[in-house]
């Protein structure tokens, strides 16, 4: 089973933070860092509005997919951990969606914030998506979320996430993957 297509089942459907991306990639100048890029969910919608982003993920095969569906579009992808890039260059918004600086723990959240630091220029903005509570629904009280689901020829793939959990400062999704 493709990593990617899980990847995409998962977070690709989800737009409703796309308008906030939007508004701030439109109110700074220069080009837009993407970080946890995954296969290009926010990367290509805002390449689509005419910005030049860079898609930054430690998965390489998320980033191929990405490659591949940017075609001739703005979009670079680089291979690199949010904790620890170095890219040379700077940008005037740095963005990271879908709870992404979470999943790195507090010594990671701490180096990331250091790295994107260092990749804005004067007066850029740092931009996370996060969670103010890890809502729990894994148990007797709480109603679990609907699986995400997707079809691909003639198969129905679902993913149903069934906990979430503080690990020390980094939030862990555990889920349930079936076809």
């Amino acid at each position: 089973m493709s990593h990617v297509l899980w990847h995409d089942i998962e977070c690709g459907s989800y737009t409703a933070d796309l308008a906030l991306w939007r508004e701030l990639a439109d109110a700074e100048a220069g080009p837009v860092l993407d970080v946890g890029a995954g296969t290009g969910r926010v990367a290509l919608d805002l390449a689509d509005r005419g910005h030049a982003v860079v898609a930054l993920d430690h998965d390489a095969e998320l980033l191929s997919a990405l490659a591949q569906r940017a075609g001739a579009r703005a979009v670079r992808t680089v291979l690199a951990d949010a904790r620890s890039f170095h890219l040379g260059s700077v940008f005037g918004l740095v963005l990271a969606p879908m709870q992404t600086v979470q999943l790195l723990g507090t010594q990671g959240r701490a180096q990331f914030m250091a790295a994107a630091r260092a990749h804005l220029r004067p007066s850029g903005l740092l931009a996370c998506a996060l969670a103010d509570a890890l809502e729990s629904f894994d148990d007797e009280h709480s109603e679990a979320p609907l699986p995400d689901l997707r079809e691909v020829d003639g198969v129905v793939y679902a993913s149903r996430p069934v906990a979430l959990r503080d690990e020390g400062g980094r939030v862990a999704i555990e889920r349930i993957r079936e076809t």
